[in-house]
């Protein structure tokens, strides 16, 4: 009796994955790029997020001059299920992250997450152009301007923060080939994603401690993917880096499980051209490491990254080593490291690292 239970199961388990394969679109190349559209849903992908992340500076404080006084990170996910309801919303699920890093006199980092299920409006993402929200969080763009509202709280204290971002001369950066963005040397495993870099900000910080007045830069990135990663890949390694002179920087590092190779990719665009790289082009090197008291995961917190072709050459390393952000026991997200970097020589580049696949293995 016991066999036959089980021989049911399996073949419901392998039914219901059958019938997801076939719901959901891959990554393929040539995918017809068209904005604000795009900035939008794509339901026929499994997974999918938007991510805003960047650095802040005090009223009257110059980028790469000052250090920052911030950094924040803003992401939604949306990962598409196979129900059996019959309103399609209810086939989606919402998760928004959001975390705060004080970076000048006390550092400290305090995030937060919402969660929600589709098909009762506390959460969603519209299909055509930017208009995402979880509970009272949410990023809209209208005519190239984004305007994101989100919060964090750390006991009793909560922080609001309401970000206007001037994205109207920022074109989107395709990264891999044409937005096809390779995981892996198979071509099945990818996304289409893009990037808006260098986007500059102003805003307000405000709690029952008062309200801060601030500007600065943010990078946003949207993928969406099915099956990105194959059974042998760990995590990955990624950094989105503005420099002085206006260098915009995506570089990612996919990790194999034991001793395999990584994958790499990365794109750079400057103010002469746009460049996509593979992983002769650069190299990301560890360089020193902070292990979580919380998790006990290591990560490398410092890490050099060169690209001989444009001669650049240079040292990054964590704003704070506290960063990570740490998935609560019944959650489905991963616990990760996120956080506000700059490199060590001054504050010529900046930018934001994100490593996964360190406190357990990433599965977008």
């Amino acid at each position: 009796m016991r066999e036959l239970i089980y021989l049911f199961l399996i073949g419901l388990f392998f039914t219901a994955e059958l019938f997801a394969q076939s719901r959901f679109d891959h990554a393929k190349p040539g995918y017809a790029w068209q904005f604000p559209r795009d900035h939008g849903s794509h339901s026929n992908y499994e997974t999918e997020w938007w991510y805003y992340t960047g650095q802040l500076w005090g009223m009257g404080e110059e980028p790469f001059r000052a250090p920052a006084r911030y950094g924040f990170q803003l992401t939604f996910f949306r990962r598409g299920e196979v129900t059996q309801h019959k309103d399609p919303l209810w086939d989606n699920s919402f998760l928004a992250h959001a975390a705060l890093t004080t970076i000048y006199g006390t550092q400290k980092f305090v995030h937060a997450e919402r969660r929600a299920r589709g098909g009762i409006s506390i959460a969603g993402a519209a299909p055509a152009g930017l208009d995402l929200w979880n509970h009272l969080w949410s990023a809209r763009e209208s005519a190239g301007m984004h305007e994101l509202d989100f919060s964090v709280q750390e006991e009793s204290n909560v922080t609001q923060l309401h970000l206007g971002l001037d994205a109207r001369s920022i074109a989107p950066l395709l990264n891999g080939e044409g937005g096809f963005s390779r995981k892996g040397p198979s071509p099945e495993h990818a996304s289409l994603y893009y990037s808006m870099p260098a986007i500059p900000l102003t805003g307000r910080i405000s709690s029952s401690k008062g309200s801060e007045d601030v500007h600065g830069l943010a990078w946003m990135d949207h993928e969406f993917m099915t099956d990105a990663l194959s059974p042998e890949q760990q995590g990955w390694d990624w950094v989105g880096l503005i420099g002085e002179k206006n260098e915009q920087i995506m570089l990612f590092r996919v990790r194999g499980k034991g001793s395999s190779a990584p994958f790499l990719s990365g794109t750079v665009r400057t103010p002469q051209a746009t460049k996509i790289l593979s992983a002769v082009d650069f190299s990301m090197t560890e360089v020193d490491f902070w292990t979580s008291l919380k998790t006990r995961a290591r990560y490398p917190i410092a890490w050099k990254i060169e690209i001989p072709s444009l001669n650049f050459s240079t040292q990054i390393r964590a704003r704070l080593n506290e960063q990570e952000i740490v998935a609560p026991p019944d959650a489905v997200a991963p616990t990760y490291w996120e956080g506000a970097v700059a490199s060590e020589a001054g504050s010529n580049v900046i930018g934001y690292l994100e490593m996964t696949g360190y406190a357990g293995r990433e599965k977008p």
